[in-house]
């Protein structure tokens, strides 16, 4: 099916980043530069649908004059849905931005929307963009996807972040429970955007929830790092039972410091009970918002455990030692020049640090994480550096130890390198970290691959690890015996 379509103009301020989750950047060779936002929904009358937002930057775009004789840029996309190689469902069309009389001074940017009604079950998503005015190749992509809404418990959509959102005066594609809501094809939100607004859908069975039985939904911004509520941003929304309840919210973050967090819905019923929740990561980038060190200097440390802290040194490297688990913020604090701050500060903040993990128990919950400091110092320090300060180090004190830990020192042609495995990882299942140890001298083994969402991301990790030219004599040419891979699809 082939078709013409006009893009719906939206007001946005776009930012190059590397997206996650339901969202994906679509960089061509020819540097088109388009992203990709797709949510999952489930409606009474037709069952699931995929809701596709097609973002564009219209600088990446080859303009042409038309027949009116204004500047016009066109794509021709193709959308696919495919169950084990067979077309469930497609849509190619010609997608047209505005007509502008000036590509300099004009808006170029443009969106597209489909819905693609599809029974549950496992897809591979393919899409397929090329621009109309270029001779370049056309930039072709796939994941496969989910679509699940078991119908005997609580439901919820996929989370969509919106660009704004308004009451509707008649019905459009972009219409949802009486709202017109503009999609933000993004996961992340830089220092000029100062709120973020979502909306998603609950889907109550009758089995759990009666008609028009009364539940609540909370929604909160947790930081990545430690789960915490980040600047007391959380609401909530007393909801009676429908087969479809809209859910819809804003958060100010203009106090939201740089850092990765999690938008967090959770479904409780009368009776306070977790029926069910899910969450959405985002990253937020605000310079303007360190810690702030006028809070900080108001912390009483009157007779606590860090009063007994009184050498500068030890004290420091105490805090050097929380990095792994600290937020953005405080990684700030901790970076900072913490040899020329007053030592008064310093205990401080290491009080609050804990304070604000464990209110009544501060030392108790230090204490328990000293001894994680001290197994990974022993276990992964050298001489002229810390346990934690090294990426297993790192890797230990923010996810615990590992489920299960391949170690290689000894394979032919191929770096010492060690495979570590959780089979759940916060939010994630089945996430790996390789490490391997470049120059055999010493114990610090370097993070070279992970498939866990914010750390290091290397396809060509397989051909480093087996690859020892030039060390010791090795002439790096011969990895006959090398179990790396075979280790890493063992961990699966």
């Amino acid at each position: 099916m082939n078709s013409s379509h006009r893009f719906q103009s939206f007001g946005r301020a776009w930012c190059p980043v590397f997206l996650f989750f339901v969202m994906l950047s679509v960089p061509s060779h020819a540097g088109l530069r388009a992203f990709l936002g797709y949510s999952a929904f489930w409606s009474p009358a037709s069952g699931p649908y995929v809701e596709t937002h097609l973002y564009v930057l219209g600088p990446s775009v080859v303009f042409k004059r038309n027949l009116n004789g204004l500047f016009q840029g066109a794509l021709n996309v193709s959308l696919v849905f495919k169950q084990h190689d067979s077309i469930r469902a497609v849509q190619k069309y010609t997608l047209h931005s505005q007509e502008v009389a000036d590509t300099v001074k004009g808006r170029l940017d443009f969106i597209d929307q489909q819905r693609f009604f599809l029974p549950e079950g496992e897809y591979d998503f393919e899409i397929r963009i090329g621009d109309e005015n270029s001779n370049t190749l056309p930039f072709k992509w796939s994941k496969k996807i989910t679509i699940s809404f078991p119908r005997d418990q609580v439901g919820i959509s996929d989370i969509e972040f919106l660009e704004s959102f308004s009451k509707s005066i008649t019905k459009s594609s972009i219409s949802k429970n009486g709202y017109d809501l503009v999609p933000y094809v993004s996961d992340y939100y830089p220092d000029n955007m100062s709120s973020l607004s979502f909306y998603c859908e609950v889907y109550p069975p009758q089995q759990l929830l009666g008609d028009s039985e009364k539940f609540v939904v909370f929604y909160s911004l947790k930081a990545a790092e430690t789960n915490r509520i980040v600047n007391d941003c959380s609401g909530f929304s007393r909801q009676s039972a429908s087969s479809v309840n809209g859910i819809l919210g804003t958060f100010d973050i203009r106090k939201v410091p740089s850092g990765n967090y999690n938008l967090f819905i959770e479904v409780r019923d009368r009776t306070n009970k977790v029926l069910m929740n899910k969450s959405c990561a985002f990253q937020r980038k605000n310079t303007v918002v360190p810690i702030n060190l006028y809070e900080l200097a108001a912390v009483k440390t009157g007779n606590s455990f860090v009063m007994r802290i009184t050498n500068r040194d030890s004290l420091i490297d105490l805090i050097r030692s929380v990095k792994p688990i600290a937020e953005t913020s405080e990684k700030s604090f901790i970076d900072g020049d913490l040899h020329g701050t007053k030592l008064e500060l310093l205990q401080q903040f290491f009080l609050n640090f804990w304070k604000s993990r464990n209110e009544q128990h501060p030392e108790l919950e230090w204490n328990t994480y000293a001894a994680e400091v001290r197994k990974v110092n022993g276990n992964f320090g050298s001489v002229n550096q810390r346990g934690y300060n090294t990426d297993r180090g790192r890797v230990y004190l923010q996810y615990g130890p590992p489920d299960n830990r391949i170690v290689s020192d000894n394979e032919v042609g191929v770096y010492p390198y060690e495979i570590w495995q959780y089979y759940k990882l916060k939010t994630q299942s089945n996430r790996r970290f390789i490490f391997y140890n470049p120059d055999y001298s010493s114990n610090n083994y370097v993070l070279l691959h992970s498939d866990a969402r914010g750390e290091v991301n290397n396809d060509q990790w397989e051909a480093i690890v087996n690859k020892r030219s030039g060390v010791n004599g090795d002439p790096g040419t011969d990895n006959y015996g090398s179990r790396t891979k075979q280790n890493f699809l063992d961990s699966k």
